[in-house]
């Protein structure tokens, strides 16, 4: 693989998650940079690629790439959410090949804008999803969903192992499908994606398209696509989730300072402030109660990102902070198992990798990355459109206890 990259926003994304990454795939011979695109000019004191475009209001894509058309860029979507659909629809029906960061869309036309777009051409679009191509591989390996031959197994430094295995497996390899043997049956699945700790727990750390409900913001757009993508990738072991959420409960919170902020420094009226902590409740097809709980400015100086599914004969928890995957059996305790370490040139790296190998057909996964973000997208609308419905969130102040929030 040496494929021709172009990168469209050089924001917080491109900063702290693509730089570093293509950097090192770039060192390696996958990828070459060819040239970011951004509304603004190259600042000089960036280390831009060669080139820099500046995209003008309301300027196709596909107009202002197209002396690049020829060397068959795939062009990453970094930039902001409601443009994602309509500038890949531009791309791709102009022969671009795509890979689209989430929200990949932001209201319901979006959505069947974008599913169209992939049906018509499946070879054209990668979805990117952080949670579940990273953090959750540990998992992912387990539940026998990464193939072996696959650069997570033969790449060093992407998984790492630890003692606990060697109660379950002997490699991790071999710890390849074992989680319903290890676990047993489901009977619950618990999903936290809090943070109150460092950048994430400030109020003015990210801008208006987190805020603006209008353009994708809120925590369900923002971290309902990590916390629930997992858990459609599991859908043979722990049941199908409804992607209309015709049943189930989902209820929102505003906090007080993140509220003050937006409509000072966003100009936002309340109405158009995405919510900044939910929690939701459904049951599977086979009758598996899962719970989530999605939020900022929470948990003083604190985060709690984890998923746990309990079964009959054990339990599996994912620690998505620490990337790490720990596995008990009866009353015994935890151990753990596997991880994907996480430094700056690595933790975004598994990510922009399987996702450009799922356009050429050599998928790292036994599932299609692609339709489970797709499917977890659709799910999510149907969350932010049940939550639009309620009335009077409560309010309550950053770094309270999410039992404080509800009570």
């Amino acid at each position: 693989m040496n494929t021709n990259l172009i990168m469209v926003g050089v924001g917080d994304y491109w900063k702290g998650f693509a730089k570093p990454t293509l950097a090192a795939m770039e060192s390696e011979g996958l990828i070459n940079l060819l040239a970011n695109v951004d509304i603004n000019p190259r600042s000089l004191s960036e280390n831009y690629p060669k080139e820099h475009y500046v995209r003008g209001i309301n300027q196709p894509l596909s107009k202002l790439l197209a002396e690049k058309k020829e060397l068959n860029p795939v062009v990453i979507l970094g930039h902001l959410n409601h443009l994602h659909t309509p500038d890949a629809e531009d791309l791709v029906r102009n022969d671009f090949p795509v890979l689209i960061e989430k929200p990949y869309s932001v209201d319901r036309e979006q959505l069947e804008l974008l599913k169209r777009l992939i049906a018509e051409n499946p070879t054209k679009v990668a979805l990117a999803e952080y949670y579940l191509t990273m953090k959750a591989a540990p998992l992912l390996i387990a539940s026998g969903q990464i193939k072996e031959d696959s650069f997570y197994f033969e790449k060093e430094g992407i998984i790492k192992t630890h003692e606990g295995l060697s109660s379950f497996a002997d490699n991790p390899a071999a710890l390849k499908g074992k989680l319903q043997e290890i676990v047993g049956k489901p009977k619950y699945v618990y999903c936290d994606l809090l943070e109150g700790e460092g950048s994430t727990g400030r109020v003015e750390h990210r801008g208006i398209d987190l805020a603006d409900l209008k353009k994708g913001g809120g925590m369900i757009h923002d971290l309902g696509i990590h916390a629930f993508s997992p858990l459609f990738a599991l859908e043979d072991y722990i049941g199908e989730i409804d992607v209309d959420f015709s049943e189930g409960e989902v209820k929102t919170a505003l906090c007080q300072e993140y509220k003050k902020w937006a409509e000072e420094h966003c100009r936002l009226s309340e109405e158009r402030i995405g919510e900044s902590y939910a929690e939701i409740s459904l049951v599977t097809s086979t009758g598996i109660p899962v719970k989530a709980a999605l939020g900022k400015y929470v948990l003083k100086q604190k985060n709690q990102r984890r998923l746990i599914i309990v079964g009959d004969e054990g339990q599996a928890m994912l620690d998505m902070s620490g990337c790490s995957l720990y596995l008990s059996q009866g009353d015994g305790p935890f151990k753990k198992v596997l991880e994907a370490p996480k430094s700056s040139n690595s933790k975004y790296y598994p990510v922009i990798r399987s996702a450009l190998e799922s356009l050429t057909g050599n998928t790292p996964f036994t599932f299609d990355s692609t339709a489970v973000a797709l499917k977890t997208q659709e799910f999510n609308l149907s969350l932010v459109e049940k939550a639009s419905h309620l009335r009077n969130r409560p309010i309550y102040k950053a770094e309270a206890s999410p039992k404080e929030i509800f009570a």
